[in-house]
């Protein structure tokens, strides 16, 4: 569900991966390529990455040398919410990040917003790791408002990949 991770020295675009759920990627430190299907889009702290299921990605380093580390989040909106905030075909899915059709979504965050946004992963890391009473509820109150603050940020963002059908990266 949450994770973080860091890009391997010499790994290889034949590395991409893809996941059955919907997928947050938070650029925490360093610089590198997001591969994303046949686009190497540069990538460094601030980028946020909005992935719907199935896309195949990987994020890589640029030099040797350098590092990169990745605050990940997955999850199946079917299993945390209702309505048409779980329908891939819903201008509402996942709160209106994906409202134009696009299987991703992106954005460079402010140094504010990205603050809200890592606070917002570590108090989902609490509920997931250190469960309380009633820390399902919690933990959905956390996921919905991180979908809303990245959606607020990135509806006004870069757009790509309309229907997943590979074109330059604009």
């Amino acid at each position: 569900f949450l994770c973080r991770s860091a890009c391997p020295e010499g790994a290889s675009y034949d590395l991409l991966c893809t996941y059955e759920c919907v997928e947050i990627d938070l650029i925490v430190s360093g610089s590198g390529i997001h591969q994303i299907a046949n686009q190497s889009i540069p990538c460094t702290a601030g980028d946020i990455y909005v992935l719907q299921s199935d896309v195949p990605h990987g994020f890589f380093v640029k030099e040797s040398g350098e590092a990169m580390e990745i605050r990940r989040l997955f999850f199946d909106p079917v299993g945390w919410f209702g309505g048409d905030v779980t329908d891939p075909e819903s201008s509402r899915f996942c709160y209106g990040i994906f409202s134009d059709g696009s299987m991703i979504a992106y954005a460079m965050l402010n140094t504010k917003t990205q603050n809200e946004v890592v606070s917002l992963y570590d108090r989902i890391q609490t509920e997931l790791y250190d469960p309380k009473p009633e820390w399902q509820d919690s933990l959905r109150a956390y996921l919905t408002l991180l979908l809303i603050t990245v959606g607020r940020y990135v509806n006004r963002a870069i757009k790509n990949l309309p229907g997943f059908s590979p074109k330059e990266w604009k």
